[in-house]
């Protein structure tokens, strides 16, 4: 791919994330409109950009996200902002409680912490990649011990959030796995 190319799609996911924000911070769609019309783009396809948002948001608010954290603070305040975002949460304090709420549950992300001493992430993660179920969902696993990063990755980890960890950021990496999906050109 040539950089003009390159340097076309960033433009895109700059375009898609700044609309999403917009949206998701709940602006009124005349304000988004006038702001991507300053941004140079055409009315038209302003308002085609909110709509698909908009669209994307009412299927994200039925999305469902499986937490596999022991009872840690960063847990309560990651399920107050997540339930705020309108996702459903369940929640699990060890691997097993994670794997028995996986078939009725089946989530659209797992969110897994490698701390805690009743959570192995690298087995949880390698025991879901085996499933069925588990083998496509999207992870994210926070951890301490940024060496374990790659031995994450192989397993086709999603995310790999060194703790500490920036709420924010975090809230917006989920809600762009599950709100954006990945266009043509990032498959």
């Amino acid at each position: 791919m040539d950089t003009n190319a390159q340097d076309r799609e960033k433009e895109i996911q700059k375009l898609y994330d700044f609309v999403a924000e917009q949206v998701i911070a709940g602006l009124y769609k005349s304000d988004i409109i006038d702001k991507l019309i300053e941004l140079g783009v055409a009315r038209d396809l302003a308002l085609e950009l909110i709509d698909e948002m908009e669209q994307r948001l009412t299927r994200m608010r039925k999305k469902r996200i499986l937490l596999v954290m022991g009872d840690l603070p960063e847990k309560i305040s990651l399920v107050k902002e997540l339930s705020i975002a309108g996702y459903k949460i369940a929640e699990s304090l060890d691997e097993k409680e994670g794997f028995d709420k996986l078939e009725g549950f089946v989530p659209h992300l797992i969110i897994a912490d490698n701390g805690p001493p009743q959570i192995d992430s690298y087995s949880f993660l390698k025991r879901l990649r085996k499933d069925p179920i588990g083998r496509k969902i999207p992870v994210f696993i926070f951890s301490e011990r940024k060496a374990m990063k790659d031995s994450f990755v192989v397993l086709g980890l999603t995310e790999f959030i060194e703790k500490p960890f920036c709420l924010q950021e975090v809230v917006k990496q989920i809600k762009r796995i599950i709100v954006i999906p990945k266009r043509s050109w990032e498959r």
